[in-house]
């Protein structure tokens, strides 16, 4: 067994009911851990709630909108359970290739993906309510 820090890219897209086109989006994780292996893998995130959904949405940083999930991971073979500390959002991880053994915990920030969505899709997204001065 090894004791990691590790990082993971990819990219997504977010399906909302109340939306006509989907959310194209990337993500970055980070975290630390023990584990070994290597594993190529799609994760699925469920959302129970709209106001979970804009929850994630409405996130930002450096002005990029998007959304910041803290979670924790096992995952042994193929695939996986990762637990998010938010009760509103459940993930499910299915591999593709590749093997490991792993317990970990981390952070993953989720960005709305600027290049590859309409401007009317982002001109749709939730926005922070600004404070009535």
């Amino acid at each position: 067994m090894l004791f990691y820090w590790w990082v993971a890219r990819g990219e997504g897209v977010l399906y909302d009911k109340r939306r006509k086109e989907p959310v194209f989006m990337q993500d970055v994780k980070t975290g630390e851990g023990l584990g070994a292996g290597y594993q190529t893998q799609y994760q699925i995130i469920i959302f129970k709630t709209t106001s979970a959904i804009d929850q994630f949405l409405m996130a930002s940083i450096d002005g990029e909108q998007g959304g910041l999930d803290v979670e924790a991971n096992f995952s042994a073979g193929s695939d996986g359970t990762i637990r998010s500390f938010n009760p509103s959002i459940t993930f499910y991880t299915v591999g593709l290739s590749g093997y490991d053994l792993q317990v970990n915990y981390g952070g993953a920030l989720f960005l709305v993906d600027q290049q590859l969505n309409a401007v009317g899709t982002l001109n749709s997204l939730p926005k922070k309510s600004t404070p009535a001065k």
